[in-house]
């Protein structure tokens, strides 16, 4: 049985064009059943997110954020040692140990240091215009 319950589960997706960048927020809610309770992270979206909980008695918010620039300087050239630094495609995904769904995500918690892992499933996407 899992020492907390979940109230809330939604993320966004998010571009900001002026820096070239884009990601990812992702916010669950909920109340702790156990006061020794700490959430260390969520995976979601073959991420890994750290998470810095923020509690208010036994309420908690936890709200992650993935930042990437998408359009990173690309230097094409003749040369191959002139194209020393380009990243390969695909190269800032990171893997994950868990086989998710896109609404799914895997938070990792502790119990008076005991490290457990809890499954949250219907992830509500957001439409947001930032």
């Amino acid at each position: 049985k899992i020492p907390f319950t979940i109230s809330e589960k939604a993320y966004y997706q998010w571009v900001d064009g002026a820096e070239g960048a884009r990601g990812t927020t992702i916010t669950i809610k909920g109340y702790a059943k156990s006061l020794n309770l700490s959430f260390s992270k969520i995976y979601f979206q073959d991420q890994a997110f750290d998470v810095v909980p923020e509690f208010n008695g036994t309420d908690f918010v936890l709200s992650a954020t993935r930042r990437e620039l998408y359009k990173p300087d690309l230097i094409m050239s003749g040369d191959p040692a002139d194209e020393f630094g380009n990243r390969p495609p695909g190269a800032a995904k990171s893997k994950i140990p868990f086989d998710l769904e896109d609404d799914e995500a895997v938070l990792e918690y502790s119990v008076n240091g005991r490290e457990s892992y809890y499954k949250v499933s219907g992830i509500e996407k957001l439409d947001k215009d930032l």
